[in-house]
């Protein structure tokens, strides 16, 4: 578990890193066609105000001046053509923008269930061995007061257990502590290793999908 959080974060990390360049970039296109398009209106509104002062005859060949630049229809295809790739290129990079905020989420949600997963796991283990260790230590002490109505209370008991069964209560509470932090590493590690095989295992069943197909 504490492998699979380590590998969800390095995830984040880059998902982090890539929504956060994505993010950049569809903001600098988004504050370039907003320029591109104030252009456009200030030079419609500039040509509206001209007009409102031009003589008849100004206007006469500013309109001349217009039929004369008009471009060709292959002109006009090729800027028509050239106007929609620049439209799908844009369109790309705001698609590549949600698309890294979407991984990113994904990603999040990824380091928060490793996290639940191996919290989880920590509080089973824990659990289970303050459970065995009291449930031990409780036997032992019953032992003990059984033994101690015929005589002495280590009547029956390994010298092991006769300490155990006669320490102070704080000394049971320490040693349930231990305990419980022993067998929980020893969980741990175990699971580490089952995930490392199966990491291993993964490995080598792409190699050999590999080398058949290059047999192929």
């Amino acid at each position: 578990m504490v492998k699979a959080t380590a590998k969800a974060e390095e995830e984040l990390e880059a998902a982090t890193k890539k929504a956060t360049a994505a993010k950049a970039a569809a903001d600098a296109d988004a504050a370039e066609t907003k320029a591109e398009q104030a252009a456009k209106n200030g030079a419609a509104k500039a040509k509206t105000e001209a007009l409102k002062t031009m003589s008849p005859k100004e206007k006469e060949k500013m309109l001349e001046n217009e039929v004369s630049e008009k471009v060709t229809p292959e002109e006009k295809d090729a800027a028509n053509e050239a106007k929609a790739e620049k439209a799908k290129a844009k369109q790309a990079i705001q698609d590549a923008a949600a698309s890294a905020e979407k991984d990113l989420a994904t990603a999040q949600a990824t380091v928060d269930t490793a996290k639940i997963n191996e919290n989880a796991v920590k509080t089973v283990v824990s659990a289970s061995a303050e459970t065995n260790v009291t449930k031990a230590v409780k036997a032992a002490k019953a032992k003990a007061a059984s033994a101690a109505i015929g005589g002495s209370a280590c009547d029956g008991l390994s010298a092991g257990e006769c300490h155990t069964a006669n320490l102070p209560d704080h000394h049971f509470e320490s040693m349930v502590q231990k305990k419980e932090q022993k067998l929980a590493q020893a969980k741990a590690d175990e699971q580490e290793d089952v995930e490392e095989n199966e990491s291993e295992s993964e490995n080598e069943s792409e190699d050999e999908d590999s080398g058949d197909e290059s047999d192929e």
